[in-house]
């Protein structure tokens, strides 16, 4: 229990909750002093200056072999006013199908067209479920990726049938550029 924050929950934190940040490591070898607290703020506002909201609509497609999976994804920027929309296209092995609509953040954003290009896909669920995906072009922690949560949308009388079972699938998807919306002008 706890061991999000080496169980002690009152002393220690970890918000992004995949690992001990700069501000527990600190914090955990006893010199949280001024300076450094000035230290882990400037590091958690870099991490939030990366961080967007995703929001997902897709459709997948069940084939013979692999499924097909099209859609479009938003990215939306609240804090410089930008939505940027990427149509997506892929493919995957596994049993997911039907329509999707998915909620979640994208971290180690860059700016424009820091979504497009291909991404790995890995999801699972039953009704409700999660979805993570990332762009192979850079090493894990430093390239852009996506965790949001997913809910499975019946639109006939098979898809609904099709809630009944839990869903898995792991693929790739091509995002293509995206289109800009700039909310301040």
């Amino acid at each position: 229990m706890f061991a999000y924050c080496n169980g002690n929950p009152v002393v220690f934190e970890d918000h992004g909750g995949d690992r001990m940040n700069a501000s527990i490591m600190v914090a955990d070898s006893g010199k949280l002093d001024g300076q450094n607290r000035a230290k882990i703020r400037q590091i958690e506002a870099k991490k939030a200056e990366k961080t967007r909201l995703v929001v997902d609509v897709s459709n997948t497609i069940p084939l013979p072999v692999i499924h097909g999976k099209y859609g479009v994804s938003f990215v939306i920027d609240l804090v410089n006013g930008k939505i940027e929309i990427y149509p997506h296209a892929g493919g995957y092995i596994g049993n997911a199908s039907g329509l999707s609509l998915s909620m979640g953040l994208v971290s180690n954003y860059d700016g424009d067209n820091s979504y497009a290009g291909t991404f790995i896909d890995a999801n699972a669920g039953w009704i409700i479920g999660i979805d993570h995906c990332y762009s192979p072009d850079k090493p894990y922690q430093e390239t852009v990726k996506a965790t949001s949560l997913t809910i499975a949308i019946p639109t006939s009388v098979e898809a609904f049938g099709n809630l009944s079972k839990p869903s898995a699938a792991v693929g790739s998807d091509w995002y293509f550029d995206a289109f800009t919306i700039d909310l301040y002008n």
